[in-house]
C-alpha cells in the first residue's frame, strides 16, 4: 500500500510538473510594416503622416511563461520622411528631413485570451505591449534652404531613449505558427530622431520636445514549446 500510494505520488508529481512547464514557450517573429512620425516639423496630420510612410522590419525573440504573459527582445530598422509642403509649417518652408533609425528594445507582452498550444479553442487573441530600449538614428537635411534661428543640427549619429507600446491582435494556423497584425506608438525623448533640436528647449520624456514614431506591422511568429 506504501509502495502504490508513493508511486502514485510521483506520477501525480510528474504529472504536474510536465503539465506546468508544457504551458512555457519561446515565439520567435519576423515583420514588416509602415514607419512614420511626429516632430518639430511633422505634425499629427493623418493625410501627411499617410503620404509620408516609410517601411519597417522587425525581428524578436520572447519567452512566455504561460498562456498570457510574454518578456522578450525586438530589434528593428527603419526611416523617417517629412516634407514641410505636406504640413505648411511656415517656419520651414521648402525644407525636408530624412532620418534612418536602428530601434532596439525590451518588449512585455499580455495575451487578453489564454493562447497557446493547450488552449485551442481560442484560436485567436488581442494582446498589449510595452516597449523601453535605445533608438540609433542618423539624419539628412536640405542644405541650400534656410532653417528657423535657434535650431541645432545633430550630425550623424543620434542615441536616444525610446519608450512605447501598442495592441495586437494574433491568430494561430497551426501547432507551432501564428500570424499577426499590430499598431504602437514610441516616445523618442531628446527630440533627436529628425536629426535637429531647438535652442534651449528642454527635453521631455511624453512633453512637446519629444519626437515619435508610429508604426503599423503585419509579421509571423514560430512558437518554440519547452517541457
Amino acid at each position: 500500500m506504501r509502495q502504490t500510494l508513493f508511486t502514485l505520488s510521483l506520477v501525480a508529481l510528474s504529472l504536474g510538473t510536465f503539465a506546468q512547464r508544457s504551458l512555457q514557450s519561446v515565439a520567435w517573429s519576423l515583420s514588416t510594416g509602415t514607419s512614420s512620425h511626429i516632430g518639430d516639423m511633422a505634425s499629427f496630420d493623418p493625410n501627411a503622416m499617410l503620404q509620408e510612410l516609410r517601411p519597417s522590419l522587425q525581428t524578436s525573440l520572447s519567452y512566455f511563461s504561460g498562456p498570457r504573459w510574454g518578456l522578450g527582445c525586438e530589434i528593428g530598422i527603419g526611416s523617417i520622411h517629412a516634407d514641410n509642403a505636406n504640413h505648411g509649417n511656415n517656419l520651414f518652408d521648402g525644407l525636408s528631413v530624412d532620418s534612418r533609425y536602428l530601434q532596439t528594445q525590451m518588449r512585455l507582452t499580455y495575451h487578453l485570451s489564454r493562447y497557446g498550444k493547450y488552449w485551442r479553442r481560442n484560436a485567436s487573441t488581442p494582446y498589449l505591449f510595452s516597449d523601453v530600449g535605445l533608438l540609433i538614428s542618423s539624419s539628412t537635411f536640405v542644405d541650400d534652404v534656410p532653417y528657423p534661428l535657434g535650431v541645432v543640427f545633430h550630425e550623424g549619429t543620434n542615441f536616444s531613449p525610446l519608450l512605447g507600446g501598442g495592441i495586437g491582435w494574433k491568430v494561430r494556423h497551426g501547432e507551432h505558427w501564428s500570424t499577426f497584425i499590430e499598431g504602437g506608438a514610441w516616445s523618442v525623448p531628446g527630440d533627436r530622431l529628425e536629426g535637429f533640436t531647438w535652442e534651449g528647449e528642454a527635453s521631455g520624456l511624453l512633453g512637446p520636445s519629444a519626437d515619435a514614431i508610429v508604426s503599423l506591422r503585419v509579421g509571423l511568429t514560430y512558437a518554440f514549446y519547452t517541457w
